[in-house]
């Protein structure tokens, strides 16, 4: 992150934490939301800023697994997609919304769910890094987890991406405010390839 965006986190801390030390604790309405509502916030922004922006994935329209698009079906009924839980087929389909004009945001639940549809993550990828972004490929793919399989067991929370394929740019938060702050990145979806990952 940028040091201005650092030294302004780091005074928003502080002082919160002086102001739970004159008032003893924190009340119910100061207390922070979780992450997954900060970012039902963010895709709710950048539904509404771009409305060429789809968003793909199993189960999405009746929230998806950690309920990060709960109640978007009602706001945009043609733009919140489920697709069947097949990562290659949910790539596939991004791919052809990409080329068509749209921006897709792709949610894939796990983090290891991307090794099932790795083959066209890397032809998308590369197909974009060789063309020069000419050839319309640009999405947002949304993981959950990052690491040694804590949550959601073996299978499910950790990643075996060896690199990260060139056209492709990787974007890692580990809480709702650092989310909010990195929504602008989402822009860049509109020229390449982003993966946004929840740790």
């Amino acid at each position: 992150l940028p040091e201005d965006i650092l030294v302004e986190g780091k005074k928003k801390k502080k002082q919160q934490e002086e102001q739970q030390k004159t008032m003893g604790k924190i009340s119910k309405k100061e207390k922070k939301d979780v992450m997954r509502k900060h970012m039902t916030e963010v895709l709710k922004e950048t539904l509404n800023k771009y409305p060429n922006t789809v968003y793909l994935g199993e189960d999405v329209q009746h929230g998806g697994y950690y309920l990060v698009t709960d109640g978007l079906l009602s706001q945009f009924p043609n733009r919140i997609i489920d697709v069947p839980p097949d990562e290659t087929t949910l790539l596939g389909i991004s791919m052809g919304f990409s080329q068509l004009g749209f921006c897709p945001i792709v949610e894939i639940p796990y983090a290891k769910y991307l090794d099932c549809g790795v083959d066209m993550f890397y032809e998308i990828a590369l197909n974009h890094w060789l063309t020069n972004g000419q050839s319309k490929t640009g999405m947002v793919v949304r993981l959950q987890g990052f690491d040694k399989g804590i949550f959601g067991g073996n299978f499910h929370t950790h990643i075996m991406l060896s690199h990260v394929p060139p056209g492709v740019d990787l974007v890692c938060f580990s809480n709702g405010e650092d989310y909010v702050r990195g929504r602008d990145s989402t822009k860049a979806f509109l020229v390449g390839i982003f993966i946004h990952t929840i740790c």
